[in-house]
């Protein structure tokens, strides 16, 4: 994933195929430490992983790009439409093998409440 970031390549994550992570942050975890609960504890092909800012990034303002939405969905910014997300914790600040547990406190669809 990194060498095609590298290539400036656009990319997006998501959860609508039946082989992936259904929760977010257990996919934003393996794309920064590159392992999974069950399998390694080293990373495979290291060189590979992610940042935090890049995987959320990836997530969030590429999946907006991949949707046709760019500029309006996946960005906090004025004239953005709001869907947000938050977390217990910021994942900026704990270790990347944390970040798959992190909990959800909340979600928000177009600036209203969903959960």
């Amino acid at each position: 994933m990194a060498s095609m970031l590298g290539t400036g390549a656009r990319m997006s994550f998501g959860t609508d195929w039946p082989v992936s992570i259904l929760h977010p942050m257990e996919g934003i975890g393996v794309a920064v430490t590159r392992t999974v609960d069950d399998g390694p504890t080293e990373a495979w092909l290291s060189e590979e992983c992610l940042t935090t800012p890049q995987a959320l990034r990836i997530y969030t303002a590429g999946a907006s790009y991949q949707a046709g939405a760019e500029g309006h969905r996946g960005v906090v910014a004025p004239g953005s439409i709001a869907d947000l997300v938050w977390l217990a914790e910021n994942p900026f600040r704990i270790a990347p093998k944390d970040l798959a547990s992190v909990r959800v406190q909340g979600t928000w669809l177009a600036g209203g409440r969903t959960y």
